[in-house]
């Protein structure tokens, strides 16, 4: 309890909390695997996407905390969260600079989104004329390295130029903090807030706040909309045996259930084992209207709350890698190319594996699909099938170094042996203390007796003690 509850940069366990990098910690990963367009021209008229997996792309993962405040009873915290990631050549099949692969212009089908919503001609020979315009195609050529981490967009540029101005004409999956002063702008300036654990473990680590937000605005029910669940890091301590855990995931601006599948032992110690939940994505049809999904299930929509955060209904579809779990057209629809072209929970479900007593995290592999819906225009593309195109999925691992696992199984053995032993030495004491009772109370009374009174009789016809 004391490891885990952080009120101060003085608590026992501030370290571990504020960073990633600190004394026998556990490396944290970020993989990426692309997915390249080997048939381009066919898909523009109208044949399957033929995909060709492109990867381990190994990056090691950091964070840490700053601009931190707790309120003045310690219940909750406030912070930024900087994360950067470095690249590793020596884990890595590709050098994600020099290694170009085809994409689907995402840029292009986000104006085309915010132009034609509603897939009317009208709109959409606006957007034909405007893809001309500036020489656009459905597909580009870039750098795995520019694809995840950021390039400026040449279309994003023209429109921003030439049809109306833009928040921003960078196109990147995932931001790179490179400074503080950065990752304060990136976040609006706006703080994340959790439950300490102070007065309550079951609130450890658990979102009351998310970039300033209590409530999202994004989605179709009060419940969606609310931000809550654990942040991901840690759980709450003394998890109840099969469990439920919900997770407030930041790259999907929703909370998630956690299924207790089954227990596994991990450096010697016995863990629970969680996946994501099936019901996590239904759609509309199979009555979960909160997050708009209208298509088959299996997908998050993110269209919705990107409009929201971003300004622009990106058609961006999140869902388990090679979709997993998810309804069998989606997979269908595209063509995986071998290897590595079948879905087996162990490699394309999210899972985390959970040490119940402490609540601590031992290993984690969180895995997210990023799909983006293709779709046909008048005059460019009239052939193209409505598709969801994968264009990479990713992975954050990490598992507890041997060190750490040697602390959580010392304090797990003394926390068991206390457990065993505690009620038999707490009968032990009960009885010597009766024990002594009874002798205090026979003592008393022989002494009662020799001096003339009896403490059992009315005290008045003894008289008083002192007069």
């Amino acid at each position: 309890m004391e490891q885990r509850v952080v009120t101060s940069p003085n608590s026992t366990g501030y370290a571990q909390w504020v960073s990633t990098e600190y004394k026998d910690s556990s490396p944290q990963y970020f993989t990426a695997t692309m997915f390249n367009v080997t048939n381009p021209e066919e898909v523009e008229q109208g044949a399957k996407p033929k995909l060709k997996q492109i990867g381990p792309i190994v990056y090691r993962y950091h964070y840490h905390f700053f601009n931190i405040s707790w309120s003045e009873d310690l219940l909750t915290v406030q912070n930024m969260k900087y994360e950067s990631y470095d690249w590793l050549p020596e884990l890595s099949a590709f050098d994600p600079y020099t290694t170009e692969l085809t994409f689907l212009n995402v840029p292009m089908l986000a104006v085309k989104a915010g132009v034609d919503p509603d897939d009317e001609w009208w709109s959409s020979m606006a957007f034909d004329l405007i893809a001309s315009a500036a020489n656009q195609t459905l597909f580009t050529k870039t750098t795995i390295h520019n694809f995840i981490w950021g390039y400026e967009s040449p279309f994003l540029q023209w429109v921003n130029q030439t049809v109306q101005p833009l928040n921003s004409t960078i196109f990147q999956l995932q931001p790179n903090d490179t400074s503080e002063g950065e990752c304060f702008d990136r976040l609006h300036g706006q703080y994340d807030e959790y439950y300490t654990g102070k007065n309550d473990s079951n609130l450890l680590n658990w979102y009351t706040q998310w970039h300033g937000m209590r409530d999202l605005e994004v989605w179709g029910t009060e419940d969606a909309n609310k931000v809550y669940g654990y942040d991901g890091t840690g759980y709450s301590i003394l998890i109840p045996e099969g469990k439920n855990l919900t997770i407030f995931v930041d790259t999907l601006y929703r909370h998630l259930v956690l299924w207790h599948n089954m227990t596994e032992e991990v450096e010697g110690i016995t863990l629970d084992r969680y996946w994501l939940a099936d019901d996590n994505f239904f759609n509309i049809t199979q009555g979960d209207s909160a997050y708009h999904l209208n298509a088959p299930h299996g997908m998050s929509n993110m269209s919705a709350p990107m409009n929201v955060m971003q300004g622009t209904p990106v058609p961006i579809f999140m869902s388990l890698p090679l979709f997993f779990h998810s309804d069998d057209s989606y997979f269908e629809a595209v063509d995986f190319l071998p290897p590595n072209n079948t879905r087996e929970r162990h490699l394309h479900n999210t899972e985390l594996m959970i040490e119940p007593t402490s609540g601590i995290t031992m290993k984690v592999k969180k895995r997210v699909q990023v799909n983006v819906r293709m779709t046909s225009s008048l005059i460019l593309y009239p052939n193209v099938t409505t598709t969801f195109m994968p264009i990479a999925w990713f992975e954050l691992s990490s598992t507890i170094s041997e060190p750490l696992a040697d602390q959580v199984k010392s304090t797990l053995l003394l926390a068991k042996a206390i457990a065993y032993y505690c009620p038999y030495v707490l009968g032990g004491l009960s009885g010597l203390f009766l024990l002594l009772t009874i002798h205090a109370a026979y003592m008393a009374h022989i002494r009662s007796q020799s001096s003339g009174y009896d403490l059992i009789e009315d005290t008045e016809e003894a008289g008083p003690i002192i007069n």
